[in-house]
């Protein structure tokens, strides 16, 4: 018999209900969560949660990464280290902070791929008011204390420009990248840029991402990347939101480019479990199926009590440069009256 997950309920503190669940998926001691929460610097009070990392202003995801081959997810914090305040200096302090706190697992070239991504690509950085409540910047680091990512909003300044903006970033991070800037240029003209980081635990693993929404209606096949035409992504997405009207907002493309070789690394796109609203039960069945269809083991969400305090933030399906599958859950704390 499964066991279930301890209840969360009544919740003073959704931050701790949520890592209690969260350690339950992915089989992970509770502390070692909350530590590295501490680290990044995400408050248990939710009366300061402004982040634009959810939609309901939680600065917390975690990504349990499913992979052929593997038993247990890979397993990963995503925060929002903004604390407050509107400047750009802020902003900026409070990132480099956070990233500092991880200095213990950055190897040199991570540490300066990161900071590139703070100096470069977040309005903060540059010295350019954001008008957002929240930070500009989010970090992300596995549990198990290997590898590392940033990632920053690309939605500031002339939305024209976003896109030129993050090429240029590439070429200079990555000189060798000249085909697959190609690709982006095509993918500009049916996207918009909304993000865009750095993930790695060193240069040479290290991909330079790319996190986009389509414009319209185009087919997957006529957005210029070739690895999105691999048939189990719209296969995918045709599952994900069967029986429900869905904004194409709802879903956030990625490409991932490698870094040492500037050759295109992966693609994936992910559902947000906000825009199609299944429940908790519906979601975790069909993470079952699409684990199963790509030989993955799926995390045990059906066993979750009916009061723990965690939603659905994302469901994602990935494709590698092998053609490899992987499957992401992101996970949200539940903000009940939050902005939903």
């Amino acid at each position: 018999m499964t066991a279930l997950a301890p209840s969360s309920l009544p919740c003073h503190d959704p931050l701790a209900g949520f890592i209690r669940s969260a350690a339950f998926l992915c089989g992970a001691a509770e502390e070692r969560i909350d530590r590295l929460c501490a680290r990044i610097g995400v408050p248990h009070d939710p009366a300061g949660w402004r982040s634009t990392l959810n939609n309901d202003g939680s600065p917390i995801q975690i990504c349990l990464g499913l992979r052929p081959g593997t038993a247990r997810a890979n397993v990963r914090l995503i925060a929002d280290p903004h604390l407050g305040g509107r400047d750009a200096l802020s902003r900026s302090s409070q990132s480099r902070e956070a990233l500092a706190q991880l200095a213990e697992w950055l190897t040199p070239d991570m540490a300066s791929l990161c900071t590139s991504v703070l100096e470069h690509m977040t309005p903060s950085g540059r010295g350019i008011p954001y008008l957002r409540d929240g930070g500009d910047a989010w970090l992300a680091a596995g549990i198990d204390g290997r590898g590392v990512a940033i990632y920053a909003t690309a939605r500031w300044g002339d939305p024209a420009s976003r896109w030129a903006r993050a090429l240029a970033w590439l070429a200079d991070l990555s000189p060798a990248a000249a085909q697959a800037a190609a690709t982006l240029t095509t993918l500009a003209d049916h996207s918009a840029l909304i993000s865009v980081g750095v993930e790695g635990s060193t240069a040479g693993d290290a991909r330079a991402k790319f996190y986009w929404r389509p414009n319209g209606s185009a087919p997957l096949s006529g957005l210029g990347v070739s690895l999105l035409m691999h048939e189990a992504l719209p296969a995918f997405l045709s599952d994900a939101t069967e029986g429900m009207a869905t904004p194409v907002s709802a879903i956030v493309g990625s490409v991932g480019v490698s870094v040492a070789t500037g050759s295109l690394a992966d693609v994936k796109l992910d559902l947000c479990g906000h825009c199609v609203p299944r429940s908790r039960t519906d979601w975790a069945q069909r993470i079952e199926r699409y684990a199963d269809r790509h030989g993955l083991t799926a995390p045990p969400v059906i066993a979750l009590e009916p009061d723990a305090p965690i939603e659905i933030a994302f469901v994602g399906l990935g494709i590698d440069r092998d053609l490899r599958p992987r499957l992401n859950v992101y996970l949200k704390p539940m903000v009940r009256g939050g902005h939903q």
